[in-house]
This record gives C-alpha cells, sequence and structure tokens, in this order.
C-alpha cells in the first residue's frame, strides 16, 4: 500500500474544514429538533438557561 503524504499546514486546513461542517451539520439537527419541539406545542428554553456542562459544549465550537 503506497502513502501520500502532505504538508502539515495543507491537513490541518482540511482537518479545521471537516470540523466546520461537522458543526454546522449539529447545528442543523438541533435547528431541526427545535422546530419539531415548537411544532407539538412544547416550550423551547433559550440558549442562556442551558446547563453549565452543555454550555461548556457549546462554547468549545
Amino acid at each position: 500500500m503506497k502513502t501520500t503524504l502532505v504538508p502539515h499546514d495543507i491537513y490541518m486546513k482540511h482537518e479545521i474544514e471537516w470540523q466546520a461542517l461537522r458543526a454546522a451539520a449539529d447545528i442543523q439537527i438541533d435547528l431541526e429538533r427545535i422546530e419539531i419541539t415548537n411544532s407539538l406545542g412544547s416550550r423551547w428554553e433559550p440558549a442562556t438557561r442551558l446547563k453549565p456542562d452543555t454550555a461548556s459544549a457549546v462554547a468549545r465550537l
């Protein structure tokens, strides 16, 4: 099996782009859940009322 090496800066740029895509996909899933919850008549709590563990995870994105 042949391995092709890429420069570190290109690898890092690619990794950052993938992380951004994953974060965007996670946000889209969250928005879909919110829309479903709202359509069922339940009340959605704003982001300011997140639990400390959840808030720190959001801040890392």
